[in-house]
């Protein structure tokens, strides 16, 4: 019986409350012949003097130290750092069943499959909240790639254990929020068999209230554009892979990420640059769609025409947002 090596990949900043706990769930694994590269993005809690004391009580886990550079470039390191056959990204304020690489791999003594797809359920402060699947292994590969490109399988990296040659000259941008948003339609085009494990293995922590999902996104236009950006490659793999659909679904989203990032920005800490601002109008002028409402065909209006009523509607916003956060 052949037992691959399986290689994590924990992105770490500042998760020091967690930390222990996601490390401890992956160092347990029923399944031993794993290695575990933790990136420490430049910590300035106790993040980083963790990931050492489990280096030094375990060799298969190494500690990347580098200087603050994002959770893209982090999960890149990792990418370049794996030997493993096999690979999965845990983030390090989540944790995992101890018997997940176990149910994983024992699949692939049927099949050398590039993807298992495992059950996952969300922590939150009204409670835990189960993953629902909507598809099973029934399905054939164009359709699960389909899937991906209209996000009716969400884009997650952690609930998905992936052949590690998938991932080759493949790598995150750096710098960005929604990079697994970008990054699966090309990932998933290079996917030719799956299968799926449907019990509940990652545990997904909506508790940190310093995780990009963690925080209020209202009014980050920043969020928005990077989210309008994962939208326009989905549009552009879609039209690879002549999939209309999925093309006429990214455009919506485009078109409705775009808009919240123009009205949000008046508002926003972080503000868009004359280039993103002119990327986001230059798209909206040239793109529209049917599946968008009647509300945001109107702001797509005034977008083109009338940029001051996107001004008093940013405002309008701003106000109902802060009366319903106190």
């Amino acid at each position: 019986m052949h037992f691959p090596l399986v290689s994590f990949i924990v992105p770490v900043y500042n998760t020091d409350k967690y930390l222990e706990t996601c490390l401890k769930s992956i160092i347990n694994q029923t399944y031993k012949n794993i290695e575990v590269i933790v990136i420490d993005d430049g910590s300035t809690d106790s993040s980083a003097a963790i990931c050492d004391a489990y280096r030094d009580k375990d060799s298969r886990i190494q500690v990347v130290h580098q200087s603050n550079q994002g959770i893209g470039a982090s999960r890149n390191h990792g990418l370049d750092c794996i030997h493993g056959d096999y690979m999965l990204f845990v983030d390090s304020d989540d944790y995992i069943e101890t018997t997940l690489v176990e149910k994983a791999v024992a699949c692939l003594q049927k099949e050398k499959y590039d993807v298992i797809f495992f059950g996952h359920n969300e922590i939150t402060n009204r409670g835990i909240k189960n993953s629902v699947m909507n598809f099973d292994a029934s399905f054939d590969t164009r359709t699960i790639q389909e899937y991906v490109l209209i996000d009716r399988i969400t884009n997650f990296l952690w609930n998905k254990m992936y052949r590690s040659e998938l991932w080759e000259k493949l790598r995150f941008p750096v710098g960005f929020q929604y990079e697994d948003l970008f990054i699966h339609p090309s990932l998933f085009l290079r996917v030719r068999t799956f299968t799926i494990v449907p019990d509940i293995l990652y545990h997904y922590n909506r508790l940190n209230n310093s995780s990009i999902t963690g925080k209020n996104n209202e009014f980050s236009s920043w969020g928005r554009y990077n989210k309008f950006l994962a939208y326009k490659e989905h549009e552009r793999i879609s039209k690879l892979f002549l999939y209309k659909e999925g093309e006429e679904w990214a455009v919506s989203r485009c078109i409705h990420e775009g808009i919240k990032s123009l009205y949000i920005d008046y508002h926003s800490v972080r503000k868009l640059s004359k280039q993103e601002r002119y990327d986001v109008l230059d798209y909206l002028k040239t793109h529209k769609s049917k599946r968008i409402s009647f509300k945001y065909k109107l702001l797509q209006f005034m977008s083109k025409y009338f940029l001051i009523g996107l001004k008093i509607y940013s405002h309008i916003r701003y106000f109902q947002v802060k009366v319903k956060n106190g």
